[in-house]
């Protein structure tokens, strides 16, 4: 929800609610979170099963803590995930990172610590995807420890907004 997302944002409100909606659609029990982020990280909701995930509304403001935000909330569905029964934990977590800017105001987090909890959580087999606007978003996700084949940019625009959560839903019913 950082400032710069002003121009998106209703293209990124309607391609959440079309990716929440595109994977209540598929076969089968999922659940989501949603946390946001700018200079403060908040979970909007969840975990919830996808189908009642709740509408959201995007504010932007603030600068990009891109670092702070993917710490606390991996850190928050790793909590989730351990405090489940093992028979009821998901057989494949999906962790989606969308974000229109660069890193400019983690306080807490550094790339280092980060990059060692993907590395940690993607070697217990957690899939993640990293799509981003306005910088490389492959150099970012390698630097992040993301694979490259989970990572693209899209153009911050209206239909290349759409076009980024559309790839994405595709992606993870895939």
């Amino acid at each position: 929800r950082s400032r710069s997302m002003h121009t998106i944002q209703a293209d990124a409100q309607g391609g959440i609610a079309a990716f929440v909606a595109e994977q209540a659609a598929q076969p089968g029990e999922a659940t989501i979170s949603l946390h946001q982020f700018d200079n403060d990280y908040e979970k909007v909701f969840g975990p919830v099963p996808v189908a009642d995930a709740p509408a959201d509304e995007l504010h932007p403001r603030g600068m990009t803590a891109l670092l702070d935000a993917l710490g606390r909330a991996i850190r928050d569905t790793a909590g989730y995930l351990a405090s489940l029964p093992k028979a009821d934990r998901p057989g494949v977590v999906v962790f989606a990172v969308v974000t229109d800017g660069q890193e400019n105001a983690s306080r807490e987090m550094g790339r280092p610590a980060v990059k060692e909890l993907i590395t940690e959580k993607t070697a217990a087999g957690w899939q993640f995807a990293f799509l981003s606007a306005d910088l490389d978003a492959v150099q970012e996700a390698r630097d992040l420890g993301v694979p490259d084949a989970s990572a693209a940019s899209y153009d911050s625009s209206p239909a290349g907004t759409r076009g980024a959560y559309s790839s994405l839903s595709a992606s993870v019913s895939r």
